[in-house]
């Protein structure tokens, strides 16, 4: 069965961008997965007004579980982005479904 993850980013104001990280590592990892056919659809960002959900569909809760504890999802990355949402005042939730 598939699993879906929502990442969910509200911003206070139209001028405050979600632009925290460097996306090459990440993405290629992405594209990984995707070729493995872990990942059956890539991240999709819909904007709606001051909020961006970005969805990515699994093959199923253990491709999620092996792409979360690849070393190539680095905790830097997390790190940045917990601290730079922090400093500009963006929620995050990340809703598993």
């Amino acid at each position: 069965m598939s699993y879906t993850v929502k990442t969910v980013y509200t911003k206070p104001n139209a001028e405050t961008e979600i632009d925290f990280w460097d996306g090459t590592p990440i993405m290629n990892l992405i594209d990984t997965y995707f070729d493995a056919g872990k990942i059956t659809q890539k991240p999709v960002k819909v904007i709606d007004g001051l909020t961006e959900t970005y969805t990515t569909i699994f093959k199923d809760e253990e491709s999620f579980n092996e792409f979360s504890n690849d070393s190539g999802v680095d905790e830097a990355n997390k790190v940045a982005r917990e601290n730079y949402c922090a400093d500009n005042s963006i929620s995050c939730s990340i809703e598993r479904l």
